[in-house]
């Protein structure tokens, strides 16, 4: 390989930040990245969670802001990269959002220049609800109070868990957080070493 191509396949190993640009281009292709500094604190405190030296993170952003690319697309796709025999489970609100996520995560992990960096992960078993690697571990799509029976992860983020209309609603708020302590909780694979990323508007 080229001097310049070794340094990139190095830089998306290992840093999240140009790792998360990359996966830009890959799901949207045709729109231009406009660097800010709060996709740099983003990645940083995700890269972060990856490592395990951040167990429970919030992120609340307004929408466009990169946030489910960074946390439900990027992070599972780094995360897996770096330990590709983990389990990771993505949840959102909607079926849609849930399906959509997850083909952008796909798409992105099939990119030649990302199997060239994370020459670990092949994709082996493959559907709308779980794709596995050939090392066992596995990116697991969920909608909110949506079955996860027999399912779990080290790893596990809650990507707009209220649509914004239901956000004042006191009956929607207990139920979704009933479902995270009933459900979610329980399907970490290590309680001790589990990481929760929650991803959602100011809400």
């Amino acid at each position: 390989h080229p001097p310049q191509v070794v340094v990139l396949q190095a830089l998306l190993a290992n840093n999240l930040a140009s790792f998360t640009e990359f996966a830009f281009g890959v799901v949207r292709p045709e729109v231009a990245f406009k660097p800010n500094w709060h996709f740099e604190a983003v990645t940083e405190k995700l890269s972060q969670v990856a490592c395990g030296d951040v167990r429970r993170l919030i992120i609340t952003l307004p929408p466009r802001s990169l946030k489910s690319l960074c946390a439900s697309v990027a992070l599972p796709a780094w995360f897996l990269g770096r330990y590709p025999w983990e389990r990771v489970v993505v949840a959102s609100y909607s079926d849609f959002l849930a399906r959509s996520h997850a083909n952008d995560f796909r798409r992105l992990v099939n990119h030649p220049i990302y199997q060239a960096s994370f020459p670990a992960v092949r994709l082996e078993r493959d559907t709308d609800r779980e794709i596995t690697t050939t090392k066992r571990g596995k990116r697991i799509a969920t909608s909110i109070e949506g079955t996860l029976t027999g399912l779990g992860g080290n790893l596990i983020i809650i990507d707009d868990h209220l649509k914004l209309g239901d956000a004042m609603s006191e009956p929607v708020r207990a139920r979704v957080i009933e479902w995270y302590r009933s459900t979610l909780l329980s399907r970490a694979d290590d309680k001790t070493a589990a990481r929760i990323v929650l991803v959602m508007q100011r809400v």
